[in-house]
């Protein structure tokens, strides 16, 4: 063998040296590599599960706040009602009152006694009538639409009238009007 050849021997030597060298570099660079991914998607999966998490929180949160405001709105328009409701009872109690008011006896003052005469039964006292409430004075009570009167049935009430259904026979009467003979 020649100087020549073992230069050649010695360069591929030293080549497969190389190679074995790079390639146990590459080894160890491929298992750490792996682990480190392996570490990488775990912590962006442990984010994602955070981000989804919060995105929970942040629904149930928003959830809350409207439950909140609805109920606060229902509050508000209950207390609303209530309000329009007692001011509807106010006037139709007046209008009773105004109803009742006959002169006296002795002294003819419209203001020196009330009667104490019952009011027939079945005749109507007054009327409050409001697009979302409506209610009227049968004798001295207080009824709405629906409701079960001395056996009547109050089907409607309308502004200036109530119609009743008793037994299946039903008629409309009139503010002031005489009451139906089906009262009795």
């Amino acid at each position: 063998m020649t100087t020549k050849d073992w230069k050649w021997i010695a360069i591929a030597c030293l080549l497969v040296l190389v190679a074995y060298q790079v390639g146990k570099y590459h080894g160890e660079n491929s298992a750490e590599s792996r682990s480190r991914e392996r570490e990488l998607a775990f912590q962006k999966e442990k984010e994602e599960t955070r981000k989804d998490e919060f995105a929970k929180e942040k629904q149930a949160m928003e959830k809350r706040r409207r439950e909140d405001a609805r109920e606060a709105r229902d509050l508000a328009a209950w207390q609303s009602f209530t309000e329009s409701e007692d001011r509807q009872m106010a006037i139709v109690i007046q209008a009773m009152q105004n109803l009742q008011r006959q002169p006296s006896s002795i002294g003819g003052s419209p203001f020196s006694s009330y009667t104490t005469k019952t009011p027939r039964q079945g005749r109507i006292s007054c009327i409050v009538w409001t697009e979302d409430n409506r209610s009227a004075m049968i004798g001295t009570k207080l009824v709405r639409e629906g409701d079960i009167i001395y056996g009547v049935t109050v089907v409607k009430i309308r502004m200036d009238r109530i119609e009743f259904e008793k037994d299946g026979k039903r008629w409309a009467q009139k503010l002031g009007q005489q009451p139906d003979p089906a009262w009795r």
